[in-house]
């Protein structure tokens, strides 16, 4: 019998971009440094780049 479950996730380099859009730091910390080694990221414009690939330049505050 098939079923009607669709589960959805997103990737590893949105979530990142999630986490560095909240700005929060202090609470994101653990989960910044694990997306980052997912994504095979060691510097902060690679960082940089995937946050401005989700978000347009006018929605990045300068806390970010």
């Amino acid at each position: 019998m098939k079923g009607n479950l669709h589960v959805a996730a997103a990737s590893p380099k949105f979530l990142l971009a999630m986490k560095l859009m909240a700005s929060r730091t202090e609470r994101d910390r653990d989960d910044i440094r694990t997306l980052y080694e997912i994504c095979g990221f060691s510097t902060a414009e690679e960082g940089l780049a995937v946050l401005v690939s989700y978000y347009s330049q006018d929605q990045i505050l300068p806390r970010v």
